[in-house]
């Protein structure tokens, strides 16, 4: 006979466990003295003034330089480029030191992320000064650049960090005591055109052999702190250097992990490549001054250059009075943690590290189900309904960044807008508040404790899978992960236990994750801009996970209101910033018109890669005459469409393709050119169209042998420094093909032409700045073709041309 059946009892979640009134009090404490104590640190220090020790950095000092270096851009074979190389020839002798110029060619190839290859070739000017150390074995190096963008006079990028090395050098000359080692410093040429002065000195210069490890600064912005985002080899002992010197160092291998993975490069690559141990500094806050024409120095914070020269003034003190050499080189996991300063151990622990939060983790949710408090149910749930939530708050993210880019130009370029922070701040309020909700339609079906451990497994998977394949970053979900269950491990089971319990438990889950997480996502959505700001809401709504019982206190009193009136709030910001403004000299609309002329064809074009035409593009492009297409004969390396009207023909002469040599040996022929500008022009655009280059040298630099890319339509070459006596180019390729060779000379700005003459540019109508396919923009170009026909196969022969200009049209 079988027993009457038993009514199976449902399991109530746990009742609250941390009181109303003084859990409310408790949350609000925490979340606004965690966050602010997490950010606190990220501030830049204050500016010392000029009336300081001549022994100490003076931001005031620098600045001086700021202001006599950036008056104008200075783009590498300018006037004004000469200018500033004069300058710090005489500030640097001024100081005692005896400054030498390094003039060498050098050529540089890369892939872009726009499928092409980008090739330069400049004839560089580095500037390099030794400050003379007690031993001259072996040297520090500090590296900075001196050009900059055409379109911007470059006080941030790169005239502040110019200024640093300067101050920096007056401030060790001052100093009675000599520095251990020598110290050298850089002022390298032609960074933004392809690396080309780092090259030349890494490749070519002697003093090359005697550098033993590098300090190099660049700026990404125009203010915000200076953070220590690159690690060169064998640099752990550099990063324990920078810890313990620096007490306003900012750093984290998670910023040198994710760097390898990101498009970019600095001149720190090529000593990267040279295996010299090194640190890489730069600040990257205020994106829409980059490159443009409001990098002047009234943008420069003064206090971002006084953490740039902290850097570098206490680094190079505390590094040439030791060995310069790696102590301990093992790579090192690092991140900030406030009122610690600057964490540190071997990567090869964060395995350990990490399994042990997991486990710990994994233990609890074990007890729990053992002992009845937990069912797999309620944490089924728990995680199900927090995924859902994350994919909201990423929606929502991806809804806020279309939004921003459809809403301001600007962002069309560099991914940012004038005012991001209002973004940033909507988008964190938002996340939080979507939490919130989840926390109060959730928590009382599943219970806070189920509900927190649930939001803890995408951290404990996300733990293990970075410990062991990015070490670098798995500090970021290890330690807040360890936190928060030894937080749930205090929480009381029921109420009434004692009374430490529940403030030391929400203590434990707010405090570390929002002294090591914080700071990350203001970085995250400064670094990536707001074209990226999903990165930021997943890392937000992680982190909101980890706060469940901070959110649990908060809304235990009344649990709609704060929530609601969160979103509300988020969602403001989110409107306030996205809302049409008139453009005004500080917040200047950026547009991009270049002028070119085809000597051969006789074809003037003005043309344009912007959306829409504004106020001043418009009387270029006269909307009956107006067309869009490709134009390969100007731009063969950029497979898009412009926006381009005709234009007056220039009286201006074109340049000039010499033959001054013709060999041909079996099935290769080789060309030796002579490339010049009448007209004065400063850079050139030679691209070759017909058969593949082989091999080829520039001005006696031979050029890497890189095989082209898919998205190659045209062998090209930047030529970006103009020869007054002209520049040679030698290439190589199969001599049965036929070679056409374009070259299309630039000069900045639009040129003065007959019967046309522009309105004055207003205020708050800038050039576009120098970023992606658009350092081309804002000039003048003139082209010419010569065409070489093929040579017979099978036949050899030597050809060496009288020069001879070749005049527009005779191919």
């Amino acid at each position: 006979m079988t027993p009457p059946s038993r009514p199976i009892a449902k399991r109530s979640p746990e009742p609250s466990v941390i009181p109303g009134g003084p859990g409310v009090v408790l949350a609000l404490v925490l979340l606004v003295g965690g966050s602010w104590a997490a950010l606190a640190p990220y501030q830049p220090p204050a500016p010392v003034p000029a009336s300081a020790s001549a022994e100490d950095f003076s931001a005031e000092r620098a600045f001086a330089h700021v202001q006599r270096i950036a008056r104008e851009p200075h783009p590498v074979g300018s006037a004004e480029h000469a200018r500033v190389r004069e300058y710090l020839l005489a500030e640097l002798a001024g100081l005692g030191l005896s400054p030498e110029v390094q003039r060498a060619p050098s050529v540089a190839e890369f892939p872009t992320p726009f499928g092409v290859t980008y090739r330069s070739a400049a004839v560089v000017q580095n500037v390099l000064a030794r400050v003379p150390g007690r031993s001259s074995e072996r040297a520090l190096l500090l590296m900075a650049h001196y050009d900059s963008v055409p379109a911007g006079p470059g006080a941030n990028d790169n005239t502040a960090a110019v200024a640093t090395l300067l101050e920096t050098a007056r401030a060790l000359t001052a100093s009675p005591q000599k520095p251990g080692h020598d110290v050298f410093f850089l002022f390298t040429d032609a960074e933004e055109v392809g690396l080309l002065g780092a090259q030349a000195f890494f490749a070519q210069h002697p003093r090359r052999h005697a550098v033993a490890t590098v300090l190099n600064f660049e700026a990404r912005g125009s203010h915000g702190p200076v953070l220590m985002f690159e690690t060169g080899p064998d640099s752990g002992w550099l990063v324990d250097a920078l810890g313990s010197t620096v007490p306003t160092a900012l750093a984290s291998s998670l910023f040198d992990t994710a760097y390898r993975y990101l498009p970019n490069m600095t001149e720190f690559t090529l000593s990267k490549a040279a295996g010299i141990p090194g640190l890489n500094f730069a600040y990257i806050d205020g994106l829409t001054a980059y490159h443009g024409a409001l990098d002047r120095p009234e943008n420069v914070d003064a206090r971002t250059l006084q953490h740039q020269g902290e850097y570098a003034l206490r680094l190079t003190r505390r590094l040439t009075d030791g060995t310069l050499s790696p102590q301990g080189t093992s790579s090192l996991v690092f991140f900030n943690v406030a009122g610690l300063g600057l964490i540190r151990y071997p990567e090869g622990w964060s395995p350990f590290f990490a399994l042990g939060a997991t486990l710990f983790w994994a233990a609890l949710v074990a007890r729990g189900l053992r002992e009845k408090t937990l069912s797999a149910r309620q944490l089924a749930r728990g995680l199900g309904t927090f995924l859902l939530v994350c994919g909201g708050v990423l929606a929502i993210a991806l809804a806020i960044s279309l939004l921003a880019g459809a809403t301001h130009p600007e962002s069309r370029r560099a991914g940012d807008t004038y005012g991001s922070g209002l973004y940033l701040g909507g988008l964190l309020a938002v996340t939080t508040a979507v939490a919130a909700l989840f926390v109060v339609r959730t928590g009382p079906r599943v219970g806070v404790r189920a509900l927190t451990l649930a939001a803890c497994g995408p951290w404990a998977l996300l733990a293990v899978l970075t410990a062991f394949l990015a070490p670098g970053l798995g500090f970021l979900f290890t330690w807040p992960l360890a936190s928060t269950a030894l937080g749930l491990a205090l929480l009381p089971s029921a109420p009434g236990s004692a009374s430490w319990r529940w403030p030391s438990a929400l203590t434990l889950c707010a405090i570390p994750p929002l002294l090591i997480v914080a700071p990350l996502l203001v970085l995250t959505f400064v670094g990536l801009t707001p074209r990226l700001a999903v990165v930021t809401a997943l890392l937000a709504v992680l982190l909101c996970g980890l706060l469940v019982p901070l959110l649990h206190a908060l809304t235990a009193l009344r649990t709609w209101p704060l929530p609601v009136a969160t979103l509300a709030t988020g969602l403001g910001l989110v409107v306030l910033a996205s809302l049409p403004r008139a453009p005004t000299p500080e917040r200047p609309r950026a547009n991009n018109v270049v002028y070119a002329w085809d000597a051969d064809s006789g074809q003037a074009l003005w043309f344009s890669s912007d959306e829409q035409l504004d106020d001043w593009t418009r009387q270029f492009f006269l909307q009956d005459a107006t067309r869009e297409g490709q134009l390969p004969a100007f731009m063969p390396r950029w497979g898009q469409d412009f926006r381009f009207a005709p234009a007056p023909v220039l009286d201006a002469p074109a340049p000039l393709v010499e033959v001054t040599e013709d060999t041909v040996t079996a099935d290769r022929r080789r060309l030796r050119l002579r490339i010049t500008s009448p007209r004065g022009a400063r850079s050139a655009l030679v691209s070759l169209h017909g058969a593949p280059v082989l091999a080829y040298a520039v001005d006696g630099a031979p050029g890497p042998t890189s095989p082209p890319l898919a998205g190659d339509a045209a062998w090209t070459l930047w030529l970006e420094t103009l020869l007054p006596e002209g520049n040679l180019l030698e290439a190589t390729f199969p001599a049965s093909q036929p070679l056409t060779i374009r070259v299309m000379d630039r000069t900045d700005g639009l040129p003065s032409l007959s019967g046309f003459t522009p309105t004055r540019r207003p205020p708050y109508m800038i050039p576009a700045p120098s970023l992606d396919v658009e350092n081309w923009g804002n000039a003048t170009y003139v082209s010419h073709a010569l065409h070489i026909s093929a040579h017979p196969v099978g036949s050899t022969a030597r050809q060496s041309l009288p020069t001879a200009a070749q005049p527009p049209g005779n191919d």
